[in-house]
């Protein structure tokens, strides 16, 4: 049976989690479903979640609301 902590670390490194979490993340931000012309974002997105040089989930998501993704958003 795996422990709580190894559970978090699976998960964290997990890519599958990796693009759900930021899947999620735009769709909450952005104010619709992510479609198939926003994979280039999540895939920088996601390079960004799994560098840890590159910060803290909160630096992720300034970097995100900051980007050119989150700006050109589209308006229904």
């Amino acid at each position: 049976m795996l422990s709580i902590k190894d559970l978090q670390e699976r998960m964290a490194a997990s890519d599958t989690v990796q693009k759900c979490f930021i899947r999620q993340v735009m769709k909450f931000t952005g104010g619709r479903d992510v479609v198939a012309s926003d994979n280039a974002a999540l895939n920088h997105l996601q390079d960004q979640l799994v560098n840890p040089a590159n910060g803290s989930f909160s630096q992720l998501i300034r970097g995100y609301v900051n980007s050119v993704y989150f700006k050109q958003r589209l308006v229904d």
